[in-house]
């Protein structure tokens, strides 16, 4: 009789085993969808998809830059060509739809290959960790080459591992296909080594023993990393990426919204909660953690820290991890409250998690079409429709979706391929949005026919546009307050677009109204938000007020105020300022607007603690530090 109930208890068992690893992996996948299902909004996608359709028509590697004029003719070091050649072929097959489609499946590869690289007991915990790092940072993932690095660090991850559970070296073998395709999508590959060192010192440290295989895997990844049609410049590619990263004082590249450290970006809150449970977790476990977790944690701990664009590496490597070290103290909690269902405190968990992120890609646009006011659309198809050819001037991020729509009859001086620009290339360009009063020799020096620019995805080129505006030789020929196109004048055959007038402004509201205002309404008021903000900053404050009428919040408050102070209507301007500050006293743009309206009013003195909190809140704020630094300078003085 035992021997019949143990033969109907083992299928019953391994029955049991599947369903519960089938709800974990639609748990996995249904949080990387989502979490990754959001349209287009950075635009590194486009210059890879040009390049992707670029080098399938010449049947060719791209060694040197054709794609913009300022790198024009320069080597470059394409170690993403694979990652293009697949961008490409997603978006030739389903759009923008099938990129982004493709970035879920890659992201839900590399989650399940960590769920199931983890012993049974940490499965369910892994899950909820998953799902509330993908919930805290889903603004990180990217249609970018880094989806994929997931995907490789994440099988780099269970080797070593099944190496460290198992003792088994053949497995460290197939880490070298992997390294080889992982070096021709990106410079992150140089990652790999990496984790392999980290897992072969500590194993060494720990065991006092040297660990042959796994240097010898080392050493095998190195040389595979060389496999490459750019050999040891792929190699040495990571090196002067990471050189760029580093904090340091005449370094430009701080100012790159990504390599900012995560700790300076409100947006980043969940890191130090993150970085906290970690350190929880592995000091309830302290005499347990092999070393090489430990390094591993560390090392990319400081790699975020150093900028928030390895945030997402941190929180993939160690999800797993903490996941591991936390499913022996879940089982004890298990038992000490007698619960009969295993992973059945995860899974109450996972339900409001997952409603969470439903919940968010539910509010996301269409994924068909790019993030609205990210790219300029209109822009593009307004240059393409007057035809012809030349260069083009623009926001560094929107140089790739230029390449996209308009290469080769358009280039445009920049996009974000900054590792083909000097340090002193990048200064020039920051330069020339710090003094506006630059760009007319700079654009005589290059002939540019066209200059786009965006104006809230940043706002810093307002003060070019506003240059541009009032400059004889550019006309404004297109804007949907979002973005701003300006054309040299002799290329202009009709009138140009006047923002001091009420029709223009009728006309620009009546379009935002057919696109957004029906199935769109909190896009509708961003777009006048926009509009606004470019009236404001040609002088047209008039016209500004009347985009703003009838939308409340508290953009549209400081907008209105900041008309107001502008037009020298200072009692108006500060009724609404001590209005948005009583409502949300550590808003750094009431602050700062308050500040203004007490230098108007003669008083800098009460203007200096209200900046000197509001750099305090937001030390990157440059409106600011730039009025502070004015108010000290003349109180030296």
């Amino acid at each position: 009789m035992s021997k019949i109930h143990e033969s109907t208890a083992l299928p019953a068992a391994e029955s049991g085993e599947r369903w519960r690893a089938l709800a974990l992996s639609f748990c996995v996948i249904a949080s990387c969808f989502a979490a990754g299902w959001a349209p287009v909004a950075d635009g590194d996608i486009f210059w890879h998809m040009a390049a992707g359709r670029e080098m399938l028509q010449r049947g060719a590697w791209l060694t040197h830059d054709e794609f913009s004029i300022s790198a024009a003719g320069r080597p470059w070091v394409d170690v993403h060509w694979l990652f293009q050649l697949a961008a490409y072929a997603a978006h030739a097959q389903l759009g923008l739809t099938g990129v982004v489609l493709a970035k879920c499946v890659v992201l839900s590869a590399s989650a399940l290959v960590l769920c199931f690289s983890l012993p049974r007991h940490a499965r369910a915990a892994y899950c909820v960790i998953l799902a509330l790092t993908l919930l805290s940072a889903r603004q990180l993932l990217l249609a970018r080459p880094v989806i994929v690095s997931l995907l490789c660090l994440s099988v780099f991850w269970a080797l070593l591992e099944r190496h460290r559970r198992s003792g088994n070296a053949r497995v460290l073998w197939w880490l070298v296909p992997v390294q080889i395709i992982w070096s021709n999508v990106q410079g992150l590959s140089a990652l790999g080594p990496a984790l392999i060192a980290a897992y072969a010192v500590g194993a060494s440290l720990q065991q006092r023993v040297v660990a042959r295989a796994l240097f010898a895997a080392l050493g095998g990844s190195l040389m595979a990393s060389l496999v490459s049609p750019f050999g040891a410049d792929a190699l040495r590619l990571p090196l002067r990426l990471f050189e760029r990263l580093l904090p340091l004082a005449d370094s430009p590249y701080q100012s790159v919204a990504e390599n900012v450290p995560p700790f300076a970006q409100p947006e980043h809150w969940h890191l130090p909660w993150f970085l906290l449970g970690i350190a929880v977790v592995f000091a309830l476990r302290a005499r347990h953690v092999p070393l090489s977790h430990l390094l591993t944690v560390l090392g990319f701990a400081a790699l975020a820290l150093l900028g928030n664009r390895n945030v997402l590496l941190l929180y993939i490597i160690a999800a797993p991890l903490c996941a591991l070290h936390l499913g022996p103290s879940l089982r004890r909690l298990r038992a000490w409250l007698r619960l009969p269902v295993r992973g059945l405190g995860p899974a109450m968990l996972l339900v409001p998690l997952l409603s969470l992120l439903l919940s968010a890609a539910s509010r996301e646009p269409a994924v068909a079409q790019p993030t609205p006011f990210h790219f300029p659309v209109g822009s593009a198809r307004a240059i393409a429709a007057h035809g012809g050819k030349g260069e083009l001037f623009s926001a560094d991020h929107h140089g790739g979706y230029l390449i996209w729509q308009l290469y080769p009859a358009f280039r445009p001086y920049v996009d974000t391929r900054w590792i083909l620009r000097s340090p002193d290339e990048f200064r020039e360009y920051l330069g020339l949005a710090d003094q506006p009063e630059r760009f007319s020799a700079f654009a005589a020096a290059h002939d540019f026919a066209y200059v786009v620019l965006p104006v809230g995805y940043p706002d810093r080129y307002l003060g070019l546009i506003a240059h541009l505006y009032a400059s004889p030789g550019w006309q404004l020929v297109y804007t949907d307050g979002a973005e701003a196109l300006f054309a040299r004048a002799d290329l202009v055959q009709g009138g140009a677009w006047d923002l001091y007038s009420t029709q223009t402004t009728e006309r620009v509201l009546a379009q935002l109204q057919t696109r957004y205002a029906t199935a769109q309404p909190g896009l509708h008021t961003a777009a006048r938000l926009q509009l606004a903000s470019l009236q404001l900053a040609v002088g047209a404050y008039a016209q500004a007020q009347r985009s703003l009428e009838a939308l409340a919040g508290p953009e549209a408050l400081a907008l209105r105020a900041r008309a107001h102070l502008l037009a020298g209507e200072i009692e108006p301007a500060s009724t609404l300022a001590e209005r948005m500050l009583r409502e949300r006293p550590e808003d750094v743009r009431s602050l700062d607007l308050m500040a203004q309206v007490w230098v108007r009013r003669g008083e800098p003195a009460r203007a200096l603690p209200l900046l000197q909190r509001a750099v305090k809140i937001d030390p990157w704020d440059a409106e600011a530090s730039s009025l502070l630094s004015n108010l000290e300078v003349s109180h030296d003085r």
